[in-house]
């Protein structure tokens, strides 16, 4: 396994930084972001941080509004871990067991990404509100070793930022405890995350909680069936736990585990090793996480996360086909516009040199700042005055048709006739003034 895993994790990374350069390529072709791909979250949520390490899993006690799954969770703990009471609690932030010495060789922030981790202080941190998604996490002694174990917000809470905490723990979740009663098991909010934990192949104990017993030993085999014909779940292990308050508050609650049919779960080595007998000793929750077949559950849960990533309809070759698409429209565009001719021109006038001299001359004189400006106006004053002469006599020498004479008017004004008397008309008139300009000086 250790092979495979290897490989697993270069090929992640390998895909990270493709897609990453693939970012800026979403932006250009105004395609969708990334980011709001479901694929892409249980990338990044779930794939990335656990390929790194096989040997410890993630269980999070998940359930709908005031069914007792802080109960469990305490339960699992071996403490008041989480607030309870007769009310509602109204979990808002997760709170994660670590057991001890786990911290120290781990990176919690990468396990959970997309949370600000805290250390515990007090069963009521989960309760109190903050905008930001916060982690509580806290060292247990009771906690078995290579398990990380999770409280939850309510995933059919009135508050929607609720279900989005819950759906990021369930993606970083190996192990859900499907936290059930006779209210909550059809309810239309616990039925969708759990069919998104079904399609990415989480490992799930169903808990009936609440239950009237022995009345509902009747009842929860039909619960049992409805809910796992809506959501596609298969779950390892099915218990039921009575409606006990007082055993609930003082973490006595007992939970018996029962069989039943229709049972399609891990391999059957590793079934094998946590079977339980249906009878009526209550079971101990956190000793029969801790005989889990850890890496089995790893694998499966990665390999459901792998699966959802190379979805043909809806991962990452899905996601591929999208840039090839877009980029073949714009593609065709351009052929377009070089076939018909549409952006081409092959022919443009020449730039006369003095405009392009002006320009540039105009883009310096732009560019410059301060002092050098100052300067550089001097100079081009000075340079103005000493060729003025010489362009006035250019203007005084330059083709009369160029300045819109007509050619009748030259020839009658010189004296000569026909339009082809007109430059030696010019010649003549600059001989005459040379001549009179030495006597105007003598005089």
């Amino acid at each position: 396994m250790s092979g495979l895993f290897s490989e697993c994790v270069q090929k992640s990374q390998q895909l990270h930084r493709a897609l990453e350069r693939l970012r800026e390529v979403c932006e250009l072709l105004q395609l969708p972001a990334i980011e709001s791909r479901r694929w892409y979250e249980l990338f990044v949520n779930k794939l990335l941080p656990q390929l790194r390490d096989d040997s410890f899993l993630v269980v999070a006690v998940v359930g709908g509004t005031n069914i007792g799954k802080s109960v469990i969770f305490n339960h699992i703990a071996g403490c008041r871990a989480s607030s309870t009471g007769p009310l509602a609690s109204g979990t808002r932030h997760p709170v994660c067991l670590v057991p001890s010495g786990f911290a120290e060789t781990h990176d919690l922030e990468s396990i959970f990404p997309g949370f600000c981790l805290c250390e515990w202080e007090a069963p009521e941190d989960a309760v109190r509100e903050s905008p930001e998604d916060l982690l509580f996490w806290r060292i247990s002694e009771s906690v078995p070793p290579r398990l990380l174990v999770l409280d939850t917000p309510d995933i059919d809470s009135d508050v929607r930022v609720n279900w989005r905490r819950a759906d990021k723990i369930r993606q970083c979740a190996d192990v859900l405890i499907a936290v059930l009663t006779q209210q909550k098991y059809n309810d239309a909010a616990v039925k969708q995350f759990f069919r998104r934990g079904a399609i990415e192949d989480k490992a799930v104990i169903i808990v009936f909680n609440q239950c009237v017993l022995p009345e509902d030993e009747a009842y929860w085999p039909l619960w049992l069936d409805t809910f796992c014909g809506e959501t596609g779940i298969r779950p390892e292990f099915v218990y039921v736990a009575p409606n006990d308050r007082q055993a609930a508050e003082s973490n006595r609650l007992p939970f018996w585990e029962r069989p039943f049919a229709d049972r399609k779960s891990l391999p059957e080595a590793s079934s094998s090793s946590v079977r339980l007998e249906a009878d009526d000793e209550p079971r101990d929750l956190s000793a029969d996480l801790a005989r889990l077949r850890f890496g089995e559950i790893k694998l499966r849960t990665l390999s459901g996360a792998l699966a959802r990533l190379l979805d043909q309809d809806s991962g990452v070759p899905s996601f591929l086909d999208e840039i090839r698409s877009r980029s073949e429209e714009f593609q065709s565009a351009i052929d377009l516009l070089g076939t018909q001719d549409l952006a081409r021109i092959d022919h443009w006038p020449t730039l006369p040199n003095s405009v392009l001299v002006s320009a540039i001359r105009c883009w310096w004189r732009s560019q410059r700042e301060g002092w050098p400006a100052r300067v550089h106006d001097f100079y081009n004053r000075i340079a103005a005055g000493l060729v003025w002469p010489l362009r006035r006599l250019r203007r005084s020498v330059r083709d009369p048709a160029d300045r819109g004479i007509p050619p009748a008017r030259v020839a009658s004004d010189s004296g000569y006739g026909g339009t082809g008397l007109c430059a030696t008309a010019m010649v003549e008139r600059m001989r005459e003034r040379s001549i009179a300009s030495p006597v105007a000086g003598a005089a």
